[in-house]
């Protein structure tokens, strides 16, 4: 039997078996598949097919990989680039691609493709270092723009010259800036075995200080007008309805703004209800200074002219910072 009818034979008998490799006599690879005919990804054959192959089989990951060695900038959904590089680490595909990189299976590939050989064998040898360098700098830069978005918050509240009636009754300091931005990023710095940078975490702290320092200087300055109207049920509704929001509010006193109450008509002139506004003292847990929250309780009409004796309040999630009246 001459040579090319011996490799007809034994690719026929391989086939039945699932074909792994086919060889001529002299040892020349012929082409590699597997049982239903599917090319691998990247042995066998010319150099040039079996890197389209691979291509052809990881392009998507190949090119992540390629561009976070270029570039590592986030987009909006930083979560899933850092995810997905920590996901890339693990993938059996770049590692088999990697092992036939380092077996020479693609050398001398001639393809014009954007992804060549040449260029992407290199990469994969380094693709430990690539990819989690590419999830710490998704993660560095989230933490930033957490830390940015806190900043935010200070500027807001001295450009309104309000503040968050949850943040000052339960109070927030650096401790709490720093637990918030980590909830976001920790699991990222953790997979990568690295603390998140103390450069980034260390602008919190600033940003504290820079917050209790603007409650502080708004307070000093404050011209809220508390006025002293009385009606001792109202108040006592507003009081009670606020604590039971904020448990450990402390309430230095509820002050009526309206001495009268304010009739709320429909369309056709039938009164449906009667308000009155108020402010609320509530003491800062850092007991620097206070904040004056609005509050508004109200009346249904009954009918006859008359009006339920219960209250309805609503509650403002914002006060301005007051100096604590004596």
């Amino acid at each position: 039997m001459n040579a090319r009818l011996l490799v007809v034979g034994l690719a026929l008998a391989s086939t039945a078996c699932g074909l792994v490799k086919v060889e001529t006599p002299s040892g020349s690879p012929v082409q590699v598949t597997n049982a239903s005919g599917s090319p691998g990804v990247g042995a066998g054959g010319d150099a040039t097919a079996s890197w389209r192959r691979a291509v052809r089989a990881g392009e998507s990951e190949l090119a992540s990989l390629v561009a976070w060695s270029k570039d590592q900038s986030a987009s909006n959904s930083f979560d899933q680039h850092a995810e997905r590089a920590l996901r890339l680490r693990k993938s059996t595909l770049l590692a088999e691609i990697a092992g036939h990189c380092a077996a020479k299976a693609y050398d001398g590939e001639r393809t014009g493709e954007e992804l060549r050989a040449a260029d992407v064998c290199p990469l994969l040898a380094k693709r430990e270092a690539i990819l989690l360098g590419a999830a710490k700098s998704f993660a560095d830069k989230e933490t930033a723009r957490r830390v940015d978005e806190l900043a935010k918050g200070v500027a807001a509240i001295r450009e309104t010259k309000k503040a968050s009636v949850t943040d000052v009754v339960k109070g927030r300091d650096k401790d709490q800036d720093r637990a918030y931005v980590s909830s976001f990023v920790k699991k990222y710095y953790d997979e990568i075995d690295q603390p998140i940078p103390e450069a980034i975490l260390g602008r919190i702290d600033t940003v504290a200080s820079e917050r209790e320092k603007t409650l502080a200087d708004l307070a000093a300055s404050s011209d809220v007008k508390l006025a002293d109207a009385h009606d001792a049920g109202a108040e006592r509704a507003i009081k009670e309805s606020y604590q039971q929001w904020q448990p450990s509010m402390q309430i230095v006193s509820v002050r009526m703004q309206d001495a009268e109450w304010k009739p709320v008509q429909n369309d056709f002139g039938i009164v449906l209800r009667r308000y009155k506004n108020a402010r609320v003292v509530v003491r800062a847990k850092s007991g620097a200074y206070c904040l004056a929250v609005p509050a508004s309780v109200g009346q249904p009409h009954a009918g006859g002219g008359k009006f339920a004796s219960t209250y309805g309040v609503d509650q403002f999630l914002e006060g301005f910072p007051i100096r604590c009246p004596k």
